[in-house]
């Protein structure tokens, strides 16, 4: 079994019950499990108390100071991990025994890497869509070697030494119906929209949702995927003209 005594998994959370239970019970045991929450009202504390993670509420002073990029909110998160490597989680997400294996015997041996990325496989409707490619992630990475620095939404973090990569994948069930897509409209445009320019009219936002979804389309091949493809690059595409979307004067 993987030994992840090593390492502590951090993971912010709001209102997550509905996948919260997948992403912890995937965790090896042995690893001290940090969970920042911010406000959730549903059942989120108590699940995450139930897998044995110490709750702390998010420091929401850098992630107001950043326009309500929430990413920012690990950073207290790995300061307060005990342990001397960190694993960056989703509650959205959810490790393969592959990966966690991968994981243990990457940290057991010490190779001399500040941190490692790996691959996401995005599930839509339950099925992997490869709109976004390999879609790599760092996730893995020695405590004091990262933080999350950038005002944009979802910007990689920064990391102190050379990056290695891993081989497995990490499971995202990004999109599991339309509640998901309507609560990420929700919480992500508005800090989107702070960090992006406005295109000049709404022909121009319009032709952008038009370009991206053929881009994810044709250029990563989603169609490929079935209906699931199709749909999640007319989603993508929406998102991205939106966030453009020209200002109210």
């Amino acid at each position: 079994m993987s030994d992840w005594s090593p390492i502590s998994v951090v993971m912010i959370t709001r209102n997550a019950s509905a996948t919260l239970p997948v992403a912890l019970g995937s965790i090896p045991a042995g690893a001290e499990i940090i969970v920042a929450d911010a406000d959730s009202t549903d059942q989120t504390v108590p699940i995450a108390r139930s897998f044995g993670a110490r709750v702390i509420r998010q420091d929401q002073d850098p992630v107001a100071a950043a326009g309500g990029n929430f990413d920012l909110a690990r950073n207290k998160a790995m300061e307060l991990a005990r342990r001397d490597w960190l694993f960056i989680l989703d509650g959205d997400e959810q490790l393969v025994p592959a990966l966690a294996e991968e994981i243990a015997a990457t940290v057991r041996t010490g190779q001399d890497h500040a941190a490692y990325d790996l691959p996401r496989r995005n599930l839509f409707w339950g099925k992997a869509v490869r709109l976004l490619g390999e879609d790599r992630q760092i996730r893995l990475l020695r405590k004091g070697r990262g933080r999350y620095v950038d005002r944009c939404l979802h910007c990689p973090i920064r990391i102190d030494g050379p990056v290695g990569h891993l081989l497995h994948a990490l499971i995202h069930h990004n999109v599991t119906g339309l509640q998901d897509v309507v609560r990420r409209f929700r919480r992500y445009l508005p800090i989107e929209r702070q960090t992006r320019a406005p295109a000049a009219s709404r022909h121009a936002a319009l032709r952008h949702i038009l370009r991206m979804s053929r881009y994810y389309l044709l250029r990563q091949e989603a169609w490929r995927d079935g209906w699931q493809g199709v749909l999640a690059s007319c989603i993508f595409g929406l998102y991205h003209g939106l966030a453009q979307w020209p200002r109210k004067k």
